[in-house]
């Protein structure tokens, strides 16, 4: 007899081909992928990628080449789980409000391998030649399908029962590009210089009421950075 689980896997599978011939695309995803760095860009805000925000939260955003915006989408248990370069973290929505099915405000997870649960396990039902909804497996059942969007435009991925045919729940799947060379490292001797942390693509130091903080920069000529 099924267990729960199996039983999820199972009506997100089912779910996922009614959704692909809905489209008139039944083709798999490319294996390609599974063993190629890819980006993940919204379909419809189309400047907006995923990235892990070394915080724990999946967050969209303008692209930059950091591994922080760069995932591997591997197969397992007849699914999919999507791991981060950066942190090696994979996405998830474990103890996520809004199980009833109800849309939710919560934010998308990057955890650990041995943290995971089936929240951690998608199905890939692809529109086009590279665009998909992202489906969860651990909360889609017979009655809802939770699909990864960015309906909020609030910083952070989010996973409800949006409407599939939504642009913001329709993600573009690319190869990543190379990355970049690295700047030559400043010489330190009294010139003005730029600091930004290793990890957070997003992170430089800037100074605001005598305290040190960090951000994006929105004017390379705003001297506080």
């Amino acid at each position: 007899m099924l267990n729960r689980k199996g039983f999820r896997r199972i009506i997100a599978a089912i779910l996922a081909i009614v959704c692909a011939v809905g489209y008139g695309f039944t083709l798999p995803f490319p294996a390609k992928a599974e063993e190629t760095y890819v980006t993940i860009r919204n379909s419809y805000f189309g400047t907006e990628y995923l990235y892990d925000g070394g915080n724990g939260r999946v967050l969209h955003g303008p692209f930059e080449n950091s591994d922080a915006y760069k995932w591997v989408i591997e197969d397992y248990n007849g699914n999919k789980r999507i791991k981060n370069k950066a942190s090696g973290n994979y996405i998830n929505i474990a103890g996520n409000s809004g199980a009833d099915g109800t849309p939710w405000a919560d934010p998308v997870k990057t955890s650990p391998a041995g943290e995971l649960d089936d929240s951690g396990e998608w199905t890939l039902v692809q529109l086009s030649d590279n665009t998909y909804n992202i489906i969860n497996v651990g909360y889609t059942d017979e009655t809802h399908v939770f699909t990864l969007h960015i309906e909020d435009r609030n910083g952070f991925a989010q996973c409800s029962t949006v409407p599939a045919s939504w642009g913001s729940a329709q993600w573009i799947i690319e190869v990543a590009p190379e990355q970049t060379e690295p700047q030559e490292p400043a010489q330190i001797s009294g010139e003005l210089v730029l600091i930004k942390n290793s990890y957070r693509s997003d992170a430089w130091l800037y100074e605001e009421n005598g305290k040190v903080l960090y951000g994006k920069i929105n004017n390379i000529t705003d001297l506080r950075y």
